[in-house]
């Protein structure tokens, strides 16, 4: 069975982002593709510096089964398109063995929660009639968004409430996200990729 093998920032993804890799594949619906425990990078500053990605590619590339690579980074204060042109062309200069995905988050992963908010409302704390902003990607903390209407004393957790919000995260409503409809144009990507025996890069720029 071929693998989707995740690359994440640090240990909130590591359980979050293969719950919704499985939400995003068994809604397609597609049940052949396993996801992997994601390599963490500890830290969003060891992929962006020089060679980490790298790195993190070529780690990935000894999975067994592997199918496709996904990369799930935060843009958190740069330009989305800027941040995956430098990756994807970092990935493309140490040549492709598998098909490689990136995803950039605008602002952070927590934007997606944000978007879908209104499945996550009256769970973990916060309020029921909670509804989310205009343009949840113009919300410039969403981690501090989110723990703003929790109950006083009550802290925002990524290794506790990152994979807890994805499995209450709707797909339709976070894709009023523009960047979480990358993400699922990356594993439509992907799957394609898997299906054809093509190797690629994406996203791809001129």
């Amino acid at each position: 069975m071929p693998k989707l093998v995740p690359i994440v920032e640090g240990d909130g993804e590591v359980t979050a982002v293969p719950a919704l890799l499985r939400k995003i594949l068994w809604q397609i619906p597609r049940y052949d593709i396993q996801v992997t425990r994601p390599k963490s990078a500890n830290g969003r500053g060891n992929l962006t510096k020089e060679g980490g990605l790298e790195k993190f590619i070529r780690y990935s590339w000894k999975e067994r089964d592997c199918g496709a690579i996904l990369v799930l980074i935060d843009a958190d204060k740069e330009c989305p398109v800027t941040l995956a042109r430098d990756l994807t062309r970092r990935v493309e200069a140490i040549g492709v063995l598998f098909p490689v995905v990136i995803v950039v988050a605008k602002r952070m992963y927590e934007t997606w929660f944000v978007a879908s908010i209104a499945t996550i409302a009256g769970h973990l704390d916060l309020p029921e009639d909670l509804t989310p902003p205009p343009n949840p990607e113009e919300v410039p903390n969403p981690k501090a968004w989110i723990e703003n209407h929790f109950p006083a004393g009550r802290a925002y957790k990524e290794t506790q409430d990152q994979e807890a919000m994805t499995n209450l995260l709707d797909i339709t409503l976070a894709s009023s996200a523009r960047s979480f409809q990358r993400m699922l144009n990356a594993i439509d990507q992907a799957l394609e990729a898997i299906d054809t025996g093509a190797n690629l890069v994406t996203p791809q720029f001129d």
